[in-house]
């Protein structure tokens, strides 16, 4: 007996090999979680991307937003007179809707620094003869003779998020400022257009 035991040979451990003992079942499992966690893994790479903007791009197209207005624009609150590009994008028609002219309605209000009353310019005549369109003495934008037009009865106040200089060139920008008998003009126009009296 002693003799039998001693020449007994121990079989090693082997583990189970690929499609041997393990179920199938459990395989499918663990290859769908391990799949889950590398595409979990992947999206929270690209949402934390330094590249923020790519991302933000793909999700309004996945989710689309209102249009949202840049994050740049004035640094500084603008003095009344001065001219100015707005833009006016998200607003709704007959609202202005597009990037125009404007310019400031008076310097800033207290505790509201971060928003300018302003008058937006045209350069379309208006098709009836009103006081709260008001035809300047000159084209502040433009050499040409063409008219610019101050339409009182939109004046409003708007972000300095949506303000910018006017690009003139290569990193140039201007600020023209309306004259004083043309402003006039206009805050007589916003008057009207409000309801206080000429």
């Amino acid at each position: 007996m002693g003799g039998s035991d001693s020449n007994r040979r121990v079989k090693p451990f082997e583990p189970p090999q690929k499609g041997g003992n393990t179920p199938v079942a459990h395989r499918a499992i663990l290859q769908g979680c391990t799949m889950f966690l590398r595409e979990f893994f992947v999206f929270s790479l690209f949402l934390h991307a330094k590249n923020y903007l790519i991302s933000r791009s793909v999700l309004h197209i996945l989710f689309p937003m209102k249009t949202q207005v840049k994050d740049s624009g004035l640094q500084f609150h603008p003095r009344k007179r001065e001219i100015l590009i707005c833009d006016f994008k998200g607003n709704i028609v007959p609202e202005i809707v597009k990037k125009r002219p404007v310019v400031v309605l008076r310097d800033s209000l207290p505790y509201r620094s971060d928003l300018a009353i302003v008058v937006p310019l045209s350069s379309t005549p208006p098709k009836y003869d009103v006081p709260y369109c008001v035809l300047l003495s000159q084209n502040y934008l433009s050499q040409d003779d063409k008219p610019m037009y101050a339409k009182c009865d939109l004046a409003c106040s708007v972000s300095l998020k949506r303000l910018d200089r006017i690009k003139v060139g290569v990193r140039k920008y201007v600020c023209p400022r309306m004259n004083e008998d043309d402003f006039a003009n206009v805050v007589r126009g916003v008057r009207w257009a409000f309801g206080f009296g000429t």
